[in-house]
């Protein structure tokens, strides 16, 4: 998205100015499980249900002015009347939220608003961000087990686009970086210290009670798995791993190839063949 961001003055408009906070996660992140804790936070509420506001509507009307409208305006575009539209347009249904509740931050999670996150800084400048990260192999784990039936490589460069992304934007005082591993394992310490980095004043008592909704530090994520889908987060996201901390595992030259295969095209075309075979089976077991 290569529109400017958001003017500071243009943002004051918003009856939102510095008070919602954005959580980004990969989809299997784990996000859903921090916004009941955070809804027990006195002067925060969460949006009950995901708004996709970028994902499926602020995104594409950002990507029509950027792509179509600008161009043929010409000098006559202005980014910033257009953006400050924009910001109010979005701010609709968190007003609503944030209303209706009789609170004085706002929490909003969609599952693909990690992917759009470039758009989100330039419409709410003065917004905090939450990025949690998990495992990108558990991440790929379970998009690709049976109940979601996501391809391999595809869930694997979904986690590694994602934190790819989020890097390129660089670092900034109101995105905060967040492992669930880390969460899960002191949700006391880590919900604390994120409210005084937001700047919101939580009363010790409602953070511990926060806390104790994530497990009280006795939920641990389980095991990082091995085998053939974590080795395409090994092989495609190795950088990634190590970067948000995360140990990384050898990988023989073999499992390798074969990762670098199923990543490339013909992996691709071997999943969607091997994908409609299934179905063919399947529909020729129905009565």
């Amino acid at each position: 998205m290569n529109t400017a961001q958001l003017g500071s003055d243009l943002a004051r408009e918003s009856s939102l100015y510095g008070k919602v906070l954005f959580v980004v996660a990969t989809p299997e992140t784990g996000a859903e499980s921090l916004l009941p804790a955070l809804e027990l936070l006195p002067g925060l509420t969460t949006t009950p249900v995901p708004t996709n506001l970028f994902s499926e509507g602020i995104g594409s009307l950002l990507g029509t002015w950027t792509e179509r409208i600008r161009p043929a305006f010409g000098d006559l575009a202005d980014d910033q009347r257009f953006l400050r539209d924009v910001r109010l347009l979005a701010d609709t249904p968190l007003v609503a939220r944030l209303t209706a509740a009789g609170a004085d931050w706002v929490v909003e999670y969609s599952p693909d608003h990690l992917s759009a996150i470039g758009s989100l800084l330039a419409v709410y400048p003065d917004a905090q961000f939450l990025h949690l990260v998990r495992d990108g192999r558990q991440v790929a784990a379970s998009l690709s087990s049976p109940l979601l039936s996501w391809p391999p490589w595809l869930a694997a460069r979904r986690w590694c686009d994602d934190q790819r992304g989020a890097l390129a934007l660089g670092e900034g005082p109101n995105v905060h970086v967040l492992a669930m591993e880390v969460l899960l394992g002191d949700p006391l310490l880590c919900i604390g210290e994120l409210m005084k980095r937001v700047g919101i004043d939580a009363p010790e008592e409602a953070v511990e009670q926060a806390a104790a909704a994530l497990g009280g530090g006795r939920r641990p994520m389980p095991d990082v798995p091995v085998g053939r889908v974590a080795t395409l987060i090994d092989v495609l996201g190795r950088d990634l791993l190590e970067i948000y901390g995360y140990e990384t595992q050898e990988v023989s030259p073999l499992r390798r190839l074969a990762a670098r295969l199923e990543l490339g095209t013909p992996g691709e075309i071997a999943w969607a063949a091997r994908s409609a075979l299934g179905r063919a089976r399947h529909a020729g077991r129905e009565p």
